[in-house]
């Protein structure tokens, strides 16, 4: 209750101020104008000078919050897209192999393994299924060439 009752006088002293020197310099040309304005100036900062003081509660706290938010979002975001940069590049790759076996006259199943990185790459190939020898030796070398993936990497079922 102190706080609101010194308030107030100060606000009420200034405002006095305000007006003596207003009205000393009321006639005084450029001194007048000079001397509205820095009493304005004077007058809101007294007034406002209450609210530098004011806090909306804890902050810190909310905003780390807001932060902590927003890199679950962002973590989940990045899991999200790297799951389906693995899953459409898996299927190009089985798709294209399919694609290469069925013009060799053979019907397979794919199964591909990719990296970790950030952007997956083939390091490995399961296939199964019926397949002519010479169709498997051709089909093993596209995998090769194409895709990168060695023979050794290449496992047969």
């Amino acid at each position: 209750m102190d706080g609101i009752k010194e308030y107030i006088l100060s606000v009420a002293a200034a405002a006095i101020l305000c007006a003596v020197v207003r009205r000393l310099l009321e006639k005084k040309g450029t001194a007048g104008s000079v001397g509205k304005l820095l009493t304005g100036i004077f007058m809101t900062v007294t007034v406002l000078s209450p609210l530098t003081g004011l806090t909306v509660g804890p902050m810190d706290e909310i905003m780390d919050d807001y932060r902590m938010i927003a890199q679950e979002a962002v973590a989940q975001g990045e899991k999200s897209t790297a799951n389906a940069l693995r899953q459409s590049i898996s299927q190009q790759m089985e798709a294209y192999i399919i694609e290469k076996a069925l013009a060799l006259g053979a019907d397979i199943q794919v199964e591909i393994r990719l990296s970790e990185d950030l952007y997956p790459t083939p390091i490995g190939v399961r296939l199964s299924g019926q397949i002519a020898p010479y169709a498997k030796s051709r089909l093993q070398r596209i995998i090769e060439e194409d895709l990168g993936v060695g023979e050794e990497d290449q496992i047969w079922t």
